[in-house]
């Protein structure tokens, strides 16, 4: 790389740099400004600014482009007002040279803002959602951001959990005619099982058949009736 490559691609990728923090900077100002609308008891301006801080990466991507034609006319318009790219020129550098010049900083600025874009953006933005669900306490915001099949798992696990429950308040409506002897055999029949967890564990089955292996190991160890009876 020459000293004009090299002189000419740093002023070029300092302007464009400097474009992207302006547009970036004005479009997290403006989102803040939206989001203090929102502002409610647990959603402070502190909650505001880790959301559009989350958010970040993906202005970054979506202004790159803008960045990088700005910052080449900006990078070039500079050198012009100053002569220096009638001096380079008159050094014998041809015109698509001086394109090429400009436009190294400019790909790489682009090849930056593609892998932020496909690696650093997409869960930032998840993360900011749900720091902002959660801030803002609202149901249906978390399950939208949750996703479907987390939230029914959630439910699946409080369904369980009334399963059992069901089982340890059904030892109350026994008929007080019945003495210990046949409340025993009662429980020991297998029909109380059959008639409460019939359905969960149909319900169970056709779910954990679509749930990941973790998940299965997580919910296999739950919901299951467990019966103390005293001898």
């Amino acid at each position: 790389m020459s000293k004009f490559d090299w002189y000419v691609g740093r002023g070029v990728l300092v302007a464009t740099i400097g474009v992207l923090m302006l547009l970036v900077g004005l479009d997290a100002l403006t989102s803040i400004v939206d989001e203090t609308d929102d502002m409610r008891d647990g959603y402070g301006f502190s909650d505001i600014l880790i959301y559009v801080g989350y958010t970040l990466p993906r202005r970054f991507h979506e202004f790159v482009p803008f960045a990088a034609l700005i910052g080449v006319l900006v990078g070039l318009g500079r050198l012009a007002t100053t002569s220096e790219l009638v001096v380079i020129r008159a050094a014998g550098v041809s015109m698509f040279r001086m394109a090429a010049m400009a436009l190294k900083p400019a790909l790489l600025v682009a090849a930056v803002g593609f892998g932020v874009g496909e690696f650093v953006a997409p869960h930032t933005e998840q993360l900011a959602m749900s720091y902002r669900a959660l801030a803002q306490r609202s149901e249906s915001s978390v399950a939208a951001v949750l996703g479907l099949g987390i939230v029914m798992e959630i439910l699946l696990f409080m369904l369980m959990l009334c399963s059992e429950g069901a089982w340890r308040t059904a030892s109350h409506c026994l008929p007080s005619t019945m003495n210990a002897d046949s409340q025993r055999h009662w429980w020991q029949s297998g029909r109380p099982i059959q008639a409460i967890t019939g359905f969960w564990s149909r319900f169970t089955l056709r779910v954990l058949r679509v749930t990941g292996p973790r998940r299965r190991a997580l919910l296999c160890g739950v919901g299951k009736p467990r019966l103390h009876l005293n001898s």
